[in-house]
């Protein structure tokens, strides 16, 4: 049927000039609404990301194979973490521990709490999903001694124990930054996790802090 036939229906038809007035009017409500629900969620997302982030992972397992891909781009690793088993447990060929710590052409540093931590207990209380049957200092234990055997055969690898009150872990990469917190009640993989970009007010300010605590705890 020709449009302009359509239209002249449409106009001398009351039904249908109705209906088109009636599906026009719930239209653009809708509209309306979405684009101030969007323009809201625009506002603080832009301002966000000016600061650096450009993206927001759901957990650990969500971000894993990006933070492999920028691992193999990177000549430089710090870690800063309570635990760093993320580095240290090696669960298949292909997971983060084992590309990190198999590549000799990366400088790696890991700044891991140390096992008489007075923070391990309080994090211990917080982590509803804490494995029962090994408790968490010995979890920080384990972790420290498979990095130091991963660093028998790689001597690009350095560990540092210290003893903060860890709040946030950082994973802090030549291109970006993968910023966690440690929130109560959940594990570090449960918690979401930002990447950043370099030379960002966010990724600047981790590595001047990551860079100062590895000084502080060089003996």
């Amino acid at each position: 049927m020709n449009i302009l036939l359509v239209l002249a229906i449409t106009a001398t038809c009351p039904f249908w000039r109705d209906l088109g007035v009636s599906a026009l009017g719930s239209t653009i409500p809708m509209l309306l609404v979405a684009i101030w629900g969007y323009l809201q969620w625009y506002k603080p997302y832009h301002k966000f990301k000016k600061m650096g982030v450009v993206k927001i992972f759901k957990n650990q397992q969500d971000a894993e194979s990006d933070i492999k891909k920028n691992i193999k781009s990177s000549r430089n690793i710090k870690v800063y973490a309570l635990r760093g088993n993320t580095f240290s447990l090696k669960n298949n060929q292909d997971d983060i521990a084992t590309t990190a710590t198999a590549a000799t052409n990366i400088k790696q540093q890991y700044l891991i709490s140390d096992p008489d931590n007075a923070f391990i207990e309080i994090r211990a209380n917080e982590i509803t999903s804490a494995n029962p049957t090994e408790p968490l200092r010995k979890q920080i234990e384990n972790s420290i001694e498979h990095l130091e055997i991963a660093k028998r055969s790689n001597p690009r690898i350095d560990i540092r124990k210290h003893k903060e009150y860890v709040r946030h872990r950082l994973i802090l990469l030549d291109n970006c930054l993968y910023l966690s917190n440690l929130e109560e009640g959940k594990s570090r993989g449960e918690s979401p996790i930002l990447k950043i970009k370099n030379n960002s007010s966010f990724y600047n300010a981790y590595m001047k802090e990551f860079n100062d605590l590895w000084k502080k705890y060089e003996n």
